[in-house]
């Protein structure tokens, strides 16, 4: 057992030089000795959990006679190693090639057909055919191949030295290459680098079973690791409670440190509510599952629900607690087309300051409506923020899916005598989100999204108002657009979906004005959310509450409203209350929107106050994030670890720098529980 647990601890010691490694360039290490013994002794302590049955099981399966025929071949020079090793590495591309198989199949699904039980269903069969074909090569056409090279005198002279050895790494090498590449050149569906380090910590303790480092270092060296590993985890385990900066960097920028850091709190946590009153976790009471910090406030019966600022008082929370009426009672019913491009960041906007010609047709509505400079996505995930913006609510004071809370703006203008529809590809918007529209519109394309609003618009009856949602879904990863003007790397792609899409969007407002409606329509142009692009380690979104992944752009523009700038932060689920109040309805009870429509009409001010978003993470390890943006700064709290960054965006908008022990730190951190308490707590009345 000593010997396994030297051969662990190797390879979990190379696993976390990777993991901090990663942790320092992911982001600012504010307290570096306490950050590297957190995060370097979680990750050891994960690896060899691991690690240890995982050799003993290596071990115990060594004694097969087909895996002890390969492990000798390796170990003896000339033709039984080579023999040995074109075994393995007809099984290793066996292996890439079952693996490309299920991976092609779901990818071209997952971009075409929309359907989440089709890929499964189709992926699954690729993988059992595949398997069968694995087998059968590795068996069958491996052996004959590996008795032929084995009768090769210069493979085998190769092969007899440390020659052979470093052939054998290269090769290996060249095969995580050639799987690097599948992700950066085909659809790429997470995040590889997690199975990078792993497979560098595993392979660091197969070394050093293959080196017999355990019986190298004897007895008393076998003790010297064991008492190092335990004081190293026990001063990891001491340290995560007592120093925030490294808990966050751990848990937020790590990856074997931060399945170990949330496998604690999973294991201490004793109400099942995913947070644990240990280890640095703040669950006030860890005895009952309706109170913690992931639970919603309820004003008014003497709990600290949320585990924040004590019970709230139902006058905290302000205007949501009353219905609020239009500032343009009897305005004219006007058109109103809302456009929403999924995944576009507003930095990758021209309006916005980027060099590239995206978007010249949102730059002119931008040039003649309302653009609002820092406008905050609720949630940085489709399924969420959509949601959100069409119920003017954020998603956590909204309910599970098909049981939403509140009434939707497509609804409220049905109610109001609008003809009302959706125009989209429907794979990735689902749970009740197309209910009370009068016409939901499946097409194909942004092309086929432009001609059938275009043609849903020129049906309708002149003395009738209508309301119109576009959603876009071609930005969306994988980018595949039909030209690559901008170059073929993943920001060029992406960047090329974008002006695709803009120019859609010009051509359906050429349309939209050809047809000489009495009334011009008021145009909104948003996105749901951003992207990322290596920021912080980060790709795609649905990662957290970073820049990338939460700053999108808004436009409004309505028939005789102001040119102007907003830089006052707002959000999407305002965007519900300011179509309201442009066309005179009131907004209902309990929206978190505030209108944006003064600054719309005649470049008004606009309420000030802060504006949220969330996250949570699907996947594990659970993870959970809310934030707040005051203009130029925000703070953002990990709910389960018990943290929270501050940045400025003006002075620092890579968000590398956190503010959060300085007084400013704590002033946000204030307004953040103040705003949660506000915005996110139950409305009475309402179920929890």
């Amino acid at each position: 057992m000593g010997k396994v647990l030297v051969e662990a601890a190797a390879g979990g010691a190379f696993g976390a030089a990777l993991d901090l490694t990663l942790i320092v360039r992911r982001g600012e290490v504010t307290a570096p000795w306490a950050t590297a013994i957190v995060a370097v002794g979680l990750a050891l302590a994960l690896a060899v959990v691991v690690l240890v049955p995982a050799l003993l099981g290596l071990r115990a399966s060594g004694r097969h006679r087909a895996i002890r025929g390969i492990v000798d071949g390796l170990r003896t020079p000339g033709a039984r190693r080579v023999e040995a090793l074109v075994v393995v590495g007809v099984a290793l591309v066996a292996w890439l090639a079952l693996w490309g198989l299920a991976f092609a199949s779901i990818s071209a699904l997952y971009g075409t057909m929309k359907r989440p039980g089709g890929p499964a269903m189709i992926g699954a069969t690729a993988i059992a055919v595949g398997a069968v074909v694995l087998a059968l090569v590795a068996s069958a056409g491996g052996a004959r191949l590996a008795r032929r090279a084995g009768r090769v005198a210069a493979l085998a002279r190769v092969t007899s030295g440390r020659a052979g050895w470093a052939l054998a790494l290269a090769g290996l090498v060249a095969a995580a290459g050639a799987v690097h590449a599948a992700f950066a050149l085909g659809v790429p569906l997470w995040d590889a680098t997690p199975a990078y380090v792993s497979v560098a910590a595993a392979a660091g303790a197969l070394v050093a079973s293959a080196a017999r480092a355990g019986d190298r270092v004897g007895a008393r060296g076998r003790a010297a690791v064991a008492v190092g590993v335990v004081a190293l985890v026990a001063s990891a385990l001491t340290l995560v409670g007592r120093e925030p900066a490294a808990r966050r960097a751990t848990a937020e920028r790590g990856v074997l440190g931060a399945g170990a850091l949330h496998a604690l709190w999973w294991l201490t946590d004793d109400d099942g509510d995913r947070t644990a009153d240990r280890f640095g976790g703040h669950d006030c009471d860890d005895g009952d599952a309706a109170i913690g910090p992931r639970a919603r406030e309820v004003p008014g019966n003497g709990v600290d629900d949320n585990c924040r600022l004590g019970d709230a008082s139902p006058d905290a929370l302000g205007p949501r607690l009353h219905a609020r009426p239009s500032t343009t009672p009897g305005a004219p019913r006007a058109d109103i087309v809302l456009i929403t491009i999924d995944t576009v960041r507003a930095d990758h906007v021209g309006a916005w300051g980027y060099a590239r010609p995206t978007t010249p047709t949102i730059d002119a509505l931008a040039a003649r409506g309302a653009r609002f400079a820092r406008a905050v996505s609720p949630y940085p995930l489709t399924r969420h923020a959509v949601p959100a913006l069409l119920y003017g609510r954020y998603p956590s004071a909204m309910a599970a899916p098909r049981r939403r809370r509140g009434t939707a703006l497509s609804e409220l203008l049905r109610h109001a005598g609008y003809d009302t529809a959706v125009v989209t590809t429907v794979g990735r918007i689902r749970d009740g989100v197309f209910d009370g529209f009068g016409e939901m519109i499946e097409a194909r394309g942004a092309a086929g999204i432009t001609d059938a609003a275009a043609a849903w618009v020129r049906a309708r009856p002149a003395d009738r108002p209508y309301f119109v949602w576009l959603h876009y879904m071609d930005p969306h990863e994988p980018y595949q657009p039909a030209a690559r003007p901008f170059g073929d790397d993943a920001v060029a792609r992406y960047d090329a979906e974008i002006a695709n899409v803009d120019a859609q969007i010009g051509e359906l407002l050429g349309a939209l004005e050809a047809l000489g409606r009495p009334r011009s329509p008021v145009v909104v142009v948003t996105s749901d959310h951003g992207e990322s692009f290596g920021e912080h380690g980060q790709r795609f979104h649905d990662r957290g509450l970073l820049e990338p992944q939460t700053w999108v752009p808004l436009v409004i523009a309505a028939p005789g409203g102001a040119s102007t700038v907003v830089d006052a932060p707002v959000s999407l689920v305002d965007i519900a209350p300011t179509l309201l109040d442009l066309v005179g309805l009131e907004a209902p009870r309990g929206m978190n929107g505030v209108s944006l429509a003064a600054a719309v009409r005649d470049g008004g001010a606009i309420p000030a106050r802060p504006v949220l978003a969330e996250w949570s993470s699907s996947k594990p390890p659970h993870r959970q994030q809310v934030s707040v943006h005051d203009g130029a700064h925000v703070v953002i709290r990990d709910v389960i670890g018990w943290t929270h960054a501050v940045h400025d965006l003006v002075a620092d908008p890579g968000q590398r720098h956190d503010l959060s022990e300085t007084p400013l730190g704590a002033e946000l951190l204030r307004r953040l529980d103040e705003a949660i308490e506000r915005e996110l707590a139950v409305l009475p009345g309402e179920p929890r």
